[in-house]
């Protein structure tokens, strides 16, 4: 009947204005956040929360020893589209030299939380081990140029003393 057809028309105009609305872009992550690094820290901690770069901005700081990382980040972070602000009103990441990791020289800590993103280690070699993690992280979360990432404590250090490849 005539009725029938115009309800199905309705709802079908109607099913297709939702589909429209629902695709709008939104500040809200829209994806599963994605933590899988490679290769795989030691331990990883989840925790409910995400950490959003606000209009990709971004603040480095870095323990003196870090300077030279702390520079190299901040490069890195702006070649992926996020924008350095020196204001403390933004993610702010902190590159922290701790002696208590200095049994392994590539042991480092990765935390991102509420107030922001910290790296620590006891070496360089540590701390550009954090960095690499840290870009792997922002890379898999990026989102129309904003940075979204999951509240996670990552614990990570080499399983061998030694790296090797043998050809025959």
């Amino acid at each position: 009947s005539l009725q029938d057809g115009m309800v199905i028309r309705f709802f079908g105009i109607l099913s297709l204005l939702l589909g429209v609305v629902a695709c709008e872009p939104s500040i809200e992550y829209q994806g599963d956040l994605n933590y899988n690094l490679v290769p795989e820290p030691r331990e990883i901690k989840i925790d409910k929360g995400v950490l959003h770069f606000p209009d990709g901005l971004f603040y480095v700081e870095g323990d003196p020893v870090f300077q030279d990382q702390s520079n190299f980040l901040s490069r890195q972070l702006t070649s992926f589209g996020l924008r350095e602000f020196k204001s403390h009103q933004h993610v702010n990441i902190k590159l922290v030299l701790n002696q208590e990791l200095r049994f392994n020289p590539e042991a480092y800590t990765l935390r991102v939380e509420e107030n922001g993103i910290t790296l620590e280690s006891a070496t360089i070699q540590g701390i550009n081990r954090a960095i690499s993690s840290l870009e792997q992280l922002i890379l898999l979360n990026m989102q129309e140029g904003e940075a979204f990432l999951p509240f996670i404590n990552l614990e990570d250090s080499p399983r061998f003393g030694h790296r090797g490849l043998l050809l025959d």
